[in-house]
């Protein structure tokens, strides 16, 4: 499950009349720290959602270019990135494996969070140091905007200060002054034996075994993984000088720097505004009206509503949450079962991000260079038989377990009615990928028009939307694309030394002297990323596999538009697995249900969806088709 790693019990920094004051000055330091930097956040995004849009009318109405609109709008996000970390930090908003260290108790729990602070903050502390570093050896200014590069690349070092303050002021505010305090001594002590010490440490060790020794070691002490990749990055320079230290952080600022990229927070600030509005809700009556009749028909509509919701979020985590508190308490209340309604959640949800237009689709796009276009469109047909199968299976369990229909069989009127009323929204996809596939827009900039669409649907029809609202959905779009987008640049090191020794290379020939069986191949890679989706985050175990399995895709001549997609597919049935398995860990946390009663009801579900899986790996024409 991913959440924040357990904190010991709260230690006094010294007395007991000074606790209470130290305690809520620290927490006033640290939410003004945030809210500032909050407030900046939803600023430069609205700024960046404005310049792209006015580069977009430009070039539509005036046949001309805003040179500098690409350049600006990199420049932008960066700062966004990178401002966004801190406030990351506040507000525990990381990605983490903590299915080990979270049962621990006692003092093997204080010892192993103490670690992973220190593991962090030390991290952090190079990210200030050699992006300092790295500021100061750099000339030159950008082509387009004329400023200079270290003004750029300073905002790592200025975002490694502001993180270093506001982990200090998060653990005096929490009470764990003693915890906060040792953290800080270890990585303080680590990197001051690194400065001194004669001879490199661990001077001749393999890159690659130290990356992967190092990776591990954070990732399961519950790092988080955008920090367990620098790290481990990091820690690879110090037994061989392969990446040096500012290397690492040009290679994380390129990482981030793609303008492909820009397209995940107007993605996801489509998807938030059409959620925060309740326009959603217009595509649940619609599904009603639809398939309410049949027996199941709660989870029928469930399915079908996540069907229906893909074409407009691309974020399975986000619908999972929508339909855990839309649905599964009406569910709950019509009879079904609280861990089967958590189930069929979880895995309807698998659909948005296999259906157009998706995140995940975009980022394997930038990884494998291959058209989003294409990407979009060739999810439609696996969707779809990963929906009729959902379907089937709940008409079976219903039938056995006695579920209803949730509704009388609508007639063609209200079902008129009710598609009019969800043709605004659903609106949204078909401007994405008419745009995209027609070659009227980028991806990056459909994500603008999915913007303005929500906008104008929730200002101008529906009066949804107060500026609050959109000032606090901003902010949290910026850092939670931040926070994706960070993961993807702290990749681009960590593969680089991968890249470097040959890794994928070595990968591909021990695959190969294994056995020279396509179908068998494929059924290892399949496990490969199932096994990814089941222990980590969808986008982490992208950046991790897909680069050491494009070499075995060009060997077997397997088209990587239908590569994309069976990876896809792997990655998010590996999702309702455990350990990880953070579909049905957002299921069970919003419901409150024993998340291993959910794991339970998910395995009907998961064995016709594995079926699926087959199907989509070895009969290409579902994802080729439409292409």
């Amino acid at each position: 499950m991913t959440h924040p790693p357990a904190s010991p019990p709260p230690v006094a920094l010294s007395g007991p009349s000074s606790r209470p004051f130290l305690r809520s000055r620290a927490a006033l330091l640290e939410r003004a720290l945030e809210d500032g930097l909050s407030a900046l956040l939803a600023l430069l995004l609205a700024g960046l959602v404005g310049l792209i849009g006015t580069a977009i009318a430009v070039r539509l109405l005036a046949a001309s270019a805003l040179t500098f609109a690409e350049e600006g709008a990199e420049w932008l996000y960066l700062a966004i990135i990178f401002l966004a970390v801190p406030v990351a930090h506040g507000r525990d908003r990381y990605v983490a494996f903590t299915a080990l260290t979270a049962p621990l108790r006692g003092p093997a729990g204080a010892a192993a969070t103490a670690l992973a602070r220190a593991v962090t903050l030390w991290t952090t502390l190079q990210m200030l140091l050699h992006g300092t570093r790295l500021a100061m050896l750099l000339g030159g200014v950008s082509p387009s905007l004329q400023l200079p590069y270290a003004l750029l690349y300073g905002l790592v070092p200025l975002s490694g200060a502001l993180s270093l303050a506001v982990l200090a002021l998060r653990g005096l505010a929490r009470g764990e002054g003693r915890a906060t305090l040792a953290a800080f001594a270890l990585a303080g002590a680590a990197q001051l034996w690194l400065a001194t010490a004669g001879a490199p440490w661990g001077a001749g060790t393999s890159p690659s075994l130290v990356l992967m020794v190092a990776f591990f070691a954070a990732f399961f002490l519950a790092v988080p993984i955008a920090f367990a990749m620098l790290f481990a990055a990091f820690a690879a320079h110090l037994g061989d000088a392969l990446l040096p230290g500012p290397a690492v952080i040009q290679n994380l600022v390129k990482g981030s720097d793609q303008y492909l990229l820009l397209a995940i927070p107007f993605f996801l600030a489509t998807a938030n505004l059409m959620n925060a509005g309740g326009l959603t809700t217009r595509i649940l009556d619609l599904a009603g009206a639809l398939i309410g009749h049949v027996r199941g028909g709660f989870a029928q509509i469930n399915v079908v509503s996540s069907l229906l919701y893909g074409g407009i979020s691309g974020s399975s985590a986000a619908d999972a949450a929508l339909d855990t508190k839309v649905m599964v308490p009406q569910m709950v209340r019509a009879g079904y079962a609280p861990a089967f309604s958590c189930a069929i959640t979880a895995a309807a949800a698998v659909l948005p991000t296999i259906l157009a237009p998706s995140i995940s689709k975009l980022i394997y796009a930038g990884i494998a260079n291959v058209s989003v276009g294409k990407l979009f469109v060739a999810g439609t047909l696996p969707g779809l038989l990963i929906t009729a199968a959902l379907m089937a299976t709940v008409w079976v369990v219903s039938r056995r377990r006695g579920y209803g229909a949730a509704r009388g069989r609508a007639d063609l009127a209200e079902i008129r009615t009710r598609a009019l009323a969800a043709a605004p929204p659903l609106c949204v996809a078909v401007l994405i990928i008419g745009g995209v596939r027609s070659g009227l827009f980028t991806p990056t900039e459909a994500g603008v028009v999915g913007i303005a669409w929500a906008l104008l649907l929730g200002i101008g029809c529906y009066r949804a939307y107060s500026w609050r609202m959109l000032v606090r959905e901003f902010q949290e779009t910026a850092v939670e694309a931040a926070m994706i987008s960070l993961l993807i640049g702290a990749a681009a090191p960590f593969s680089w030394v991968l890249v470097t020794e040959r890794v994928p290379q070595r990968l591909l020939e021990l695959l190969l002297g294994l056995t020279d069986s396509r179908m068998l191949l494929l059924l290892i890679v399949n496990l490969a990323m199932l096994v990814g989706g089941a222990l980590t985050e969808l986008i982490a175990a992208m950046l991790i596999l897909v680069p050491m399995f494009l070499p075995l895709l060009a060997r077997l001549g397997m088209d990587p538009v239908h590569f994309g997609m069976v990876i896809l597919v792997n990655m998010m049935f590996g999702a309702l697995l455990p350990p990880h398995g953070y579909l049905a860990c957002i299921t069970a946390q919003i419901s409150g249900t024993p998340v291993h009663e959910v794991f339970a009801a998910l395995l009907p579900f998961i064995l016709v969806l594995v079926g699926t899986l087959l199907v989509v790996t070895f009969v290409p024409w579902f994802s080729l088709a439409l292409v």
